[in-house]
């Protein structure tokens, strides 16, 4: 029984550090065309 515990919590940080980096790319993917336009305004003034 102690086994399974120990087996189901790394199951369980397992799955939370997978959500954790979708949710990251997800957020990345979500602000990268306000980095894009910023970098390209940068480019544009010099």
């Amino acid at each position: 029984m102690h086994y399974f515990l120990g087996t189901l919590r790394i199951i369980v940080i397992l799955v939370i550090a997978m959500i954790f980096l979708i949710a990251l790319t997800a957020w990345d993917d979500f602000f990268a065309p306000q980095r894009h336009f910023s970098n390209h305004l940068e480019h544009f003034m010099q």
